[in-house]
Formats: structure tokens, sequence, C-alpha cells
């Protein structure tokens, strides 16, 4: 099965290309990895990947109008894009696009219901699916995107880190600048090789899953 892995993040590329090839995932080859959705349409187009791994913020072109122009391949890949609760128009729009599901994580019950609610209005319901911190985790995914705000990240520690296999790859945004002070030692003992990127005031910590 050929992989297709698209982030405008040099270091998430390189990491989740370690998780894939350090992995029992033998049957997957990486055929590129993009910078940015021009990139991967053309990449696309040539390899005819099975699999798209897909961020969504990305410069030129973005994941929302990349997974546009993949949808357009004969056969279209299968996308995984993982957003939380607090991004769920673009987890939506996502749905909407062709990803297969997704599913949202948060610990407000008013996000939970505004989520669901979003989701039935745009007839995508039956493909998302949302986990307050009292419900199980989500399935065991190989990458791990978690896009919400420090106090959230503290609390669903636990559920976050079910939702992610042993040796996978985690990704956390949503933070300010120092703030991953105190996520790092929180997660400490469930993740581990962390490393700190910034972007103007907000911060990404990605890890590797202990295990």
């Amino acid at each position: 099965m050929k992989l297709l892995i698209v982030d405008d993040s040099s270091l998430i590329r390189t990491r989740i290309a370690k998780v894939v090839e350090s992995s029992p995932l033998k049957h997957m080859s990486i055929v590129g990895l993009a910078r940015n959705g021009i990139e991967a349409v053309k990449l696309a187009q040539q390899f005819k990947p099975q699999v798209v791994t897909m961020d969504l913020t990305m410069p030129e072109l973005d994941g929302i109008g990349t997974i546009r122009e993949l949808m357009k391949c004969h056969p279209p890949p299968n996308i995984l894009v993982v957003r939380a609760l607090n991004d769920k128009s673009t987890a939506i729009a996502a749905l909407k696009l062709g990803a297969v599901h997704a599913y949202g994580v948060d610990n407000d019950p008013q996000a939970l219901i505004a989520s669901q609610d979003n989701a039935h209005r745009n007839g995508v319901m039956d493909r998302f699916t949302v986990l307050s911190d009292k419900d199980g985790a989500p399935p065991a995914c190989d990458v791990l995107v978690a896009n919400i705000l420090l106090p959230p990240l503290l609390t669903l520690k636990a559920l976050l880190a079910k939702g992610c296999k042993p040796g996978g790859l985690a990704a956390f945004s949503g933070m300010l600048a120092a703030q991953d002070q105190e996520l790092i030692p929180a997660y400490r003992g469930l993740f581990e090789d962390f490393v700190t990127t910034q972007q103007g005031d907000w911060i990404r910590v990605t890890a590797k899953r202990c295990g």
C-alpha cells in the first residue's frame, strides 16, 4: 500500500515517516513527502497513493483545498485527517470532501452538542464520532493530532494516550509559548522524545508514544 505524507513541517513529515518505517506496517510504502497542497497533488498524480496523511493548515494550498483536488483522482485515496472539536468546522469540511471518518474529543459538553448538531446539519453524522472524557478512547492510531488548549490537553491525557499506538507519533498544538513546560511533565511516562516548535505566540509539541 502506497502512502503520501502531507505536512508543512519538515519535523512532522520526518517523524511520521520514521513511525511508519519502524512500525509493523510492512505493507506500507512511503511514496512521497509533500510540504504543501500543490506538491501533494503533483505527487498523488504521479504515484497514485492509496493512503494520504493530511495536515489542514498549509501555505499555497491548504488541506481542504488539497482534499478537494485529491478526491478527483481515480481511484481517490483514503485520507487521514484528525482534528479536535474546537476545529470542528475543518473536520466536517474534510468529511464532506470525502474523508472516511473523523473523531472529535472534548471535555466540554456544550462543544460535544454543538459538534453533533453541526455534523447532523451537514449530513456527515454517520462518519463523525464525538467522545467525551468519560467515553472510551478512539481507535488507536499511528498518528494522533490534538489541536486543543492546554487545560483539556491535561484533562484528556489518558484518553489521548489510549488513542495513539505504542511507538506512534503525537502532535499537541493549540498552546501558547512556554506552556510546554506544563504539558511535557504531565505527559512524561506516556510519551517520550518531546520536541517543541514555535510559530509566533503558539507552540506545537510532538512526541512518541511509549511502549
